[in-house]
């Protein structure tokens, strides 16, 4: 399945030139830098419920379930604020996994959300590729766009082995985040 991604993004990687990232990063009707308030009249808008959080630096963080960006669906999304209440990151993700027992129906599950992810990550590569051209770094697994203090990081995740005892630990998920990064190392 890694060969599978990484020929797949190295093919599309060829396909399209690549271009710079433009300044303010939007996804999902936001732009990274706009005010929280006007990010939730675009979720509201959206149909979006929200649900409100803090981080451990206290700052503000919006949360949704379900959304859909580009032809992806995943479980939820994140919107994460700055002190001026200013959006700096925005995430989409979607995770399942644990530990079970063989032959048990959490396979079935588990399986069915591990195609999930694996078509996420491949539909919002693709579309990043068309966007964005060639990532800055990329692997089987994952693919990064950056221009400035602004990146665009897509990331896959696959495990399912066998532990000592007998049971199988799983793990899938599939993120996608768009941030503005500390180039100097300040706090946000």
């Amino acid at each position: 399945m890694k060969r599978i991604l990484l020929i797949t993004i190295t093919i599309l990687s060829t396909l399209y030139s690549p271009s710079v990232l433009s300044q303010n990063l939007s996804a999902y009707g936001v732009t990274l830098g706009e005010d929280k308030y006007d990010v939730e009249n675009v979720l509201e808008n959206k149909g979006k419920s929200i649900k409100y959080d803090t981080n451990k630096k206290g700052n503000a963080v919006l949360r949704i379930s379900y959304p859909r960006i580009g032809d992806a669906d995943f479980d939820n999304g994140t919107f994460v604020f700055n002190d001026d209440d200013e959006l700096y990151s925005i995430s989409f993700s979607s995770v399942d996994g644990g530990t079970g027992n063989p032959g048990m129906p959490w396979e079935a599950k588990f399986h069915r959300k591990a195609e999930e992810c694996k078509n996420a990550f491949l539909k919002m590569a693709q579309n990043l590729l068309t966007k964005y051209g060639s990532p800055d770094t990329y692997s089987n697994t994952s693919a990064i766009w950056q221009k400035g203090n602004e990146r665009i990081s897509l990331e896959y995740d696959y495990k399912y082995e066998y532990n000592q005892f007998g049971w199988v630990d799983h793990h899938v998920s599939v993120l996608l985040k768009y941030e503005q990064i500390d180039l100097d190392n300040a706090d946000y």
